[in-house]
């Protein structure tokens, strides 16, 4: 499944473009580029964000990895191993990893399951890791994958989804709240080495 919304993506850029010119015309010394930010842009159309929401390839596997890494906090993960593991998941039917892939460039991914309860009569899914890259979060790209997920639910006849996060993670607390989440409960977890 395919996802585009040309409208939001010419909002996001305007917004960016706009927000660029008015500081450099505060910077001084004229125009100069964005140092720090692999994503800059010179004029309106290079702004533009062409962001696809797809199913993961063995492709995407090496920003998955980086996004695991630095962006959800878990900088020793095993590339190698996340790698088979992401191909596991890929040939199962219950898990699904989907990507935001920015004119090629894999920016996002939010990965889940799809189990069945005892509590409830029809499948839940749960969401097991999401994440977007700092530069372009607060963009709608994570808006965008959870969209994804509601479709699917929807289309499924899901009734349920659930995802866990960690504590200190206050601002993903808020946004999954502004999606609609509500905290039930608390999660436990024991670890064996």
């Amino acid at each position: 499944m395919i996802i585009e919304y040309p409208e939001l993506i010419y909002f996001i850029a305007r917004y960016s473009y706009e927000k660029r010119q008015i500081r450099r015309k505060n910077t001084r010394g004229g125009s100069r580029g964005y140092r720090g930010s692999r994503y800059r842009c010179e004029s309106l159309e290079d702004c533009v964000m062409q962001i696809i929401i797809r199913e993961a390839q063995p492709g995407d596997y090496q920003a998955i990895g980086e996004l695991i890494r630095n962006e959800l906090g878990y900088p020793q993960t095993d590339l190698e191993k996340l790698y088979s593991r992401l191909d596991r998941m890929k040939d199962d039917d219950e898990h699904m990893t989907i990507v935001a892939d920015m004119n090629g460039e894999t920016v996002g991914f939010i990965g889940v399951h799809k189990g069945i309860a005892y509590n409830i009569e029809t499948e839940y899914i749960q969401v097991f890791a999401m994440a977007v890259n700092v530069e372009l979060q607060n963009k709608g790209i994570g808006s965008r994958l959870f969209k994804w997920v509601d479709d699917y639910a929807n289309e499924n006849g899901v009734e349920r989804v659930i995802l866990t996060s960690r504590l200190h993670r206050l601002e993903a607390h808020a946004f999954y709240e502004s999606r609609g989440y509500v905290i039930k409960s608390y999660g436990f977890m024991k670890e064996y080495k």
